[in-house]
């Protein structure tokens, strides 16, 4: 699960729709995601929007959670990549003071194991 979470560093509320883009490797399909948005997938590229209007403060956050699941046998798929997300929030509240800070990204690493399959829960328990 990938949670993408918006903070509005600036000095006055935010108010108005959100979309969120990421980018998946070859072989990541969309699943399930928070209610309230509607995500779709277009090639490689998810884009998620909730038409709000959000009122986000300053300090304050929104949260968007996405499952991805494989189309093909993980084995076959990279087992590290850049995923990218950035956010569009120009049809809102004023002009961005820093458009630096609209796209982060973070290092995936999968596992998968015997059967190709990625490595899902594993609840252990140790007496």
């Amino acid at each position: 699960r990938f949670e993408i979470i918006g903070r509005n560093t600036g000095s006055v509320v935010f108010k108005g729709p959100l979309t969120i883009t990421d980018k998946l490797p070859k072989g990541w399909k969309l699943g399930t995601f928070n209610p309230g948005w509607k995500c779709t997938q277009s090639g490689d590229v998810v884009t998620c929007s909730a038409p709000g209007p959000f009122n986000v403060l300053p300090g304050k956050t929104i949260r968007l959670g996405i499952d991805f699941k494989t189309s093909t046998n993980a084995a076959n798929l990279p087992k590290q990549w850049e995923n990218c997300a950035s956010i569009d929030w120009s049809k809102g509240g004023g002009p961005d003071v820093d458009p630096s800070n609209d796209r982060d990204c973070a290092t995936v690493k999968i596992k998968v194991n015997k059967t190709g399959k990625p490595w899902g829960p594993d609840i252990r328990i140790v007496k």
